[in-house]
């Protein structure tokens, strides 16, 4: 380091700057080894034969719910219309107005 040097004293050094910065301490090897829960006798919560049906469950779960919602997006468009007495038919020009019209002259004019 230089004199002036604005570095001098920071990031490890002495304000003196006469020791080499610390280094970290090398970290202790486990006695158990590296992998091994820190309680050996303790399972997991979750795991054994009474959750294979939860497993299951939450494996199929994305898929159940797509088909759920393609059957009930199915019905909704079916039924969209049913039960409906008027329709309102948009405005054809920015001055003219829309249009209520009733349910039998639209259905006469599919058919």
């Amino acid at each position: 380091m230089r004199e002036g040097d604005p570095e001098r004293g920071r990031r490890g050094t002495s304000p003196t700057g006469d020791r080499p910065p610390r280094e970290a301490p090398s970290p202790r090897p486990s006695p158990r080894g590296p992998l091994t829960p820190p309680h050996p006798t303790v399972t997991a919560r979750r795991e054994g034969e009474q959750f294979e049906a939860l497993g299951q469950l939450l494996y199929w779960f994305i898929p159940i719910v797509a088909a759920i919602a393609v059957v009930v997006g199915g019905f909704a468009s079916q039924t969209y219309n049913d039960g409906a007495d008027n329709f309102l038919q948009a405005a054809t020009s920015d001055e003219a107005p829309a249009l209520i019209v009733p349910a039998e002259a639209v259905l006469k004019e599919i058919q």
